[in-house]
Order: C-alpha cells, then sequence, then structure tokens
C-alpha cells in the first residue's frame, strides 16, 4: 500500500465528476459506450506488475516480427558497437536476448490523443534491461542496465473498417541510463552501447509502422456464438471541469450485418435444438 501511494499519489481514488453520455459523438449517435478511468488503468498495472506480467523476454524471433524482418538480432549487431570484442566469446551468428524487468509499475496517464501527447501515456521508471548472448551451450549475460521508459499511443477509430488502430505516436524513449552489471567485458560503456542498440531497434521498427488493429465486432462474435455489427466511432478522453483527462471513453454503435463472420473452428458456445 505505501509502494502505491508514492507511485499514484494515494490508495483511495475518488471518480471526478464527468459529463452524462448524450447518445452522440461527434454529430454521429452511438449505442454503446464504456469508460475506464486512468484510476482504474493504473490498478491494472499496479496488479499485472505484483503478479509478474510485466516482466519481458525479447530473443532473436521476437524482435524479428516486430521489426518485420528488419533487424537481426545476433551477437553480430552488438559486436559492431563493441568493436569487436565478441569475436573470441561465440559466432557472430550466435543468437542474443533481452529482459525487461521492472522494478516497479508503469504510471499511465490520458492524453487529448493528438501526435503531441496520444490519448495513453505511459512513464516507466528503473526498468533494468538484460542483454545475454549464447555462448558455451547456453544463455550468458553480457550486461545490465537500468532506464527510464515512455510511450504515447493514440488509439484511433476507423468506421470505414470496423476498427481500432492503436499507434506509437512517441516513442519509445529509453533515458537515464544507469549500467549495472558489464563483467564479461569491463572496459567497455555498456550505457552508450545500449542506447545505440534501442536506437537501431526502434529506428527499425518504427519504419516499419508499429500499428495494431482491434476490431470490436471479431472479438465479440466467436465469445457470443453470435454474429454481432458492431462499428467503433470513436475514442476520446474529454478533460473535467479542472481541465483533467481522467477517463478514456470509447462509443459504438450497432449495425446491420453486411457480410456473414467467419467463426472459429472450435466456439465456445453450443447450442442444441428446441422441441
Amino acid at each position: 500500500a505505501e509502494r502505491f501511494a508514492q507511485l499514484y499519489g494515494g490508495s483511495q481514488f475518488v471518480a471526478a465528476t464527468a459529463a452524462p453520455l448524450s447518445g452522440e459523438y461527434q454529430g454521429q449517435p452511438y449505442h454503446l459506450a464504456a469508460s475506464v478511468s486512468s484510476a482504474t488503468m493504473n490498478q491494472f498495472f499496479y496488479a499485472m506488475y505484483n503478479a509478474g506480467g510485466l516482466c519481458i523476454r525479447l530473443d532473436a524471433d521476437a524482435v524479428e516480427r516486430l521489426s518485420g524482418g528488419g533487424f537481426t538480432f545476433n551477437i553480430g549487431t552488438v559486436d559492431l558497437l563493441v568493436s569487436g570484442a565478441l569475436q573470441n566469446l561465440a559466432p557472430q551468428t550466435a543468437p542474443a536476448m533481452m529482459h525487461l524487468v521492472p522494478s516497479a509499475p508503469p504510471v499511465a496517464r490520458f492524453g487529448d490523443g493528438t501526435a503531441q501527447s496520444g490519448n495513453l501515456q505511459l512513464e516507466w521508471k528503473d526498468v533494468a534491461v538484460d542483454y545475454y548472448i549464447f555462448m558455451h551451450e547456453r544463455y550468458a549475460r553480457l550486461f545490465s542496465v537500468a532506464a527510464d521508459i515512455g510511450l504515447h499511443l493514440a488509439a484511433l477509430s476507423d468506421p470505414a473498417t470496423h476498427s481500432i488502430a492503436v499507434t506509437v505516436q512517441q516513442g519509445p524513449t529509453i533515458s537515464n541510463f544507469r549500467q549495472s552489471y558489464g563483467e564479461l567485458l569491463p572496459d567497455t560503456d555498456f550505457e552508450q552501447v545500449m542506447q545505440s542498440l534501442v536506437s537501431l531497434l526502434l529506428d527499425v521498427a518504427l519504419a516499419n509502422g508499429l500499428t495494431f488493429n482491434i476490431n470490436a465486432a471479431d472479438m465479440l462474435t466467436p465469445l457470443l456464438g453470435a454474429p454481432v455489427g458492431l462499428n467503433i466511432v470513436g475514442i476520446d478522453a474529454p478533460p473535467n471541469s479542472a481541465g483533467q483527462r481522467q477517463r478514456l471513453n470509447i462509443y459504438l454503435k450497432l449495425e446491420e450485418l453486411v457480410a456473414q463472420p467467419q467463426f472459429a473452428a472450435s466456439s465456445p458456445w453450443t447450442f442444441a435444438p428446441v422441441d
């Protein structure tokens, strides 16, 4: 409870007065709406952190998928940054791996959805980044640094495709590097190496477009066992009377089905004939 209060300013959250839902968003009618508060979002991240769900491993396959095949994550990539110091440890094609080990959960805030702030802003301080290389038939930790991570995401609705595009607007920004381990190469400044490595990875990943499409109808159809005509009208985080953005709203409307959705091979629902 004390740690939670340090991160979020207290363990008691009082919902701010919000404008009532009117059934209309930017001139378009909607039938359903959902709202999540920043307090709820932070409680979710806090629970994920306590459960160990925020420890992240990035191996060579994961990095290749993230970068769309534009980034090969192996020893050779880092060896270029340390002037060939790894040549005697393992082959250049040996795989590498990174672990992100947080010392605290991220703090979430809502923005106005523009390119400057996005809808969701995450600030994640003091995250340990461990870099491993495959040598002598096992993964060995080469170095470890701690850093602060920032990320701005924007969730934009596209009624034409019935989907939400979640896009990285800014970042990830990684700053305030502190080296904590580097015994295999004690004379190497791994803070600078890590900054260069992360910059290379992010340049490739962002150039490939870190955009994820979420279709509400496709998500609900297999769960309900029936086709759903559902479209997303919009997403926003309106300011309250004090100018603070403490709620993220999503507005949806029901529509006539144009095409029959495809069901998954195994549906969680079964139907029996009625006599």
